[in-house]
Order: C-alpha cells, then structure tokens, then sequence
C-alpha cells in the first residue's frame, strides 16, 4: 500500500469505552412497602396500578379493638348493689356514650383497611381513633367507678358495692387495643415524599385542639379551679374521676396537636381521627340530643350534673371542637387538591 508523502502515524493512546448496556427503567416508591425502591421519582397520588389489597398487622389489631368495643357496649358494664337498677350498662352513664363507640370503631377499621391498601393517612386515621377509643373507655370506666360513691348518674346510690361485668373487661380491652393500634401506625408516620401540609392551617388546627382540651377544665358559677383534682364541698369523688377527666383531655392534646404538628397526611388522619368521638359528644351534650349526655371530661367544675343542662359543654370546648374538626376538613381538602 503506497502511504502519501506527509503521512504521519499518530502516537496517542486509543481508549475504548465499554458498552453500558440497556438502561433500565425508573422504578417508583410504593409506600406500602417497607423499603424504598426508587429515590429520584415523585411517589403517585394514590396506590400504583396493579397493587391489590395486603392484609397487614394494623388491621389485625384494629378489628380486636373493634370487637372489645362492641362488647363494652352491649354487655353489662357493672352491678351496684344495693340498688332499684342493679345492673348498668354504657349508656345508663352516658346516653350518647354508645353512638361515640360505634364511631370511632368505624373509624379504626375505615383507617386500617386505608393503609391496607397503601395509603399513609390510613395509618394516621387508625392510630387517632385508637387514641379516641383510649379516651372514650376511659369516660366510661371513671362514670361507672363514680356511681358507686358520688350517686352520679341520676339514680345510682351514694355508698355501694360495685361488680365489674364484662362491659367493664371490654372498656378496658378496647382502651389498651386503641393505644396499641397507635404505636403500630407511628412506625408509618415518616416522611410519605409528598408536599407537606399548608402549616399554617396545621397551626391554627393545633391551637384549636389546645382550646378544646383547655375549655373542660375552666371553672364555672365562681367555682375554684382546684375541683379539676379535688371534690366540691359535700361531695367525695373518687380518684376514678378525676383520672378519667384527664386521660380523655390528655389524649385528644397529643392526638391533635402532635397530628397537625407533623404538617403530613398521617398526621392529619392522626387528628381528625383522635377528636371523632368528642366530637360526638361535644354535639350532642351542647344540644341536648339525648337524655342525659355528657360532654368532654363530663362536664366543667362548678356545673351541676344533676340539673337539667349541667353537663353541656363549655363555649370554649365547643369552639375548640368545632374549629379542630374545621381545619381538619380545610386541610383534608387542600390534600386532595395538591394530589390532582
């Protein structure tokens, strides 16, 4: 071969570049896996197509914590003997105690099958109706452990002797379920990869819940604020009460405040989930709608439970309430908008 005059061979080094090999595909993040699968995507609004529904061990407990409910309220919760009606059951303490059960036992196992099938505020919703449950049975345990000493409800005597029944057993099992099924769904309240909430609709909803754990315990008719922890003159309330009083409050506190906190769709489910069942009995002991209602905490100190309208709640628990359950909707509807 005959090279041309001012050919000159080249001297740099020759590189070759190995070959990659097909690309794969950008995989998604499923939240109703444990481990990720894919960091650079945005998660879907909703479960991806094709997932079908897991049973998970949130739903397990979530239906216990129903069925103990259903028992606290048909079966009998105590004896008190001596008595004209010996035997009572929930709603002889509460009459609008039955309906706030079957609410968040609704609700418990509404949020379980939610995460059940991938979404995060299922988990919330599940976890803050456990908190309601906890606080709810707790009303009811402190009403019945009163009516033996107090001759609270109307009816009961002042000095018994009380036979706790099955109900009882069935308060207390669907308390301790409700604050299991919250320790469950905290380990799915990380961060779901979606914009946060709006903060300061979550700010105004953690105030709100902060007026209605507050509005209980403000004293009326010139009463003394130490009758949230000590009886009235002539009366000898047990420590049952008093206990009872601030478990329900404690509970509905770190239910809204820490859910609307959070600035996330658990937190959110959190929230509304825990104020459901005051919210039951917030509506119908400020209107009356049944015979002898009890609100939050039962009734402010100074009130009388006797007489007629004594146990309708404070303005403040009302407007603390109402507004909790407002900037819940308010925040519930600016997560959907955000998801389309």
């Amino acid at each position: 071969m005959i090279l041309p005059a001012d050919y000159r061979p080249s001297t740099a080094p020759v590189r070759y570049e190995p070959d990659p090999g097909p690309v794969p595909a950008p995989v998604r993040y499923d939240p109703r896996y444990d481990d990720p699968v894919g960091w650079e995507t945005e998660q879907p609004a909703g479960p991806l197509p094709g997932q079908t529904f897991r049973v998970k061990p949130l739903l397990v407990l979530a239906v216990l914590a129903a069925v103990a409910t259903g028992i606290a309220m048909f079966a009998d919760v105590a004896t008190i003997e001596p008595d004209t009606q010996p035997t009572w059951r929930l709603n002889d303490f509460g009459t609008n105690l039955t309906v706030a059960g079957i609410v968040l036992a609704l609700a418990i196992i509404g949020g379980a099958l939610a995460w059940c099938t991938g979404f995060r505020w299922g988990a919330g919703l599940a976890g803050g109706a456990g908190i309601g449950l906890a606080g709810w049975a707790a009303l009811a345990i402190g009403a019945a452990e009163t009516a033996v000493t107090s001759g609270w409800p109307p009816g009961a005597p002042r000095t018994a002797e009380l036979t706790r029944e099955l109900g009882y057993w069935g308060l207390a099992a669907a308390g301790g379920l409700g604050i299991l099924v919250l320790l469950v769904s905290l380990l799915r309240a990380g961060n779901d990869r979606r914009a946060g909430l709006d903060p300061w609709v979550a700010a105004l909803g953690a105030i709100a819940t902060l007026a209605a754990a507050i509005g209980p315990l403000i004293p009326l008719n010139d009463a003394n604020l130490d009758l949230n922890w000590s009886s009235p003159p002539g009366a000898d309330w047990p420590t049952a009460y008093f206990a009872a009083r601030f478990v329900c409050l404690g509970l509905l506190l770190v239910g809204g405040v820490v859910g609307f906190l959070l600035v996330s769709r658990y937190g959110l489910g959190l929230a509304i989930g825990s104020s459901l069942g005051l919210g039951w009995l917030t509506l119908t002991a400020a209107t009356e709608q049944t015979d002898r209602p009890i609100g939050p905490a039962y009734w402010n100190p100074g009130s009388d439970p006797f007489a007629d309208g004594g146990t309708k709640p404070y303005v403040v628990t009302v407007a603390g309430i109402g507004l909790l359950l407002f900037f819940g909707v308010v925040a519930a509807a600016m997560a959907l908008i955000d998801n389309d």
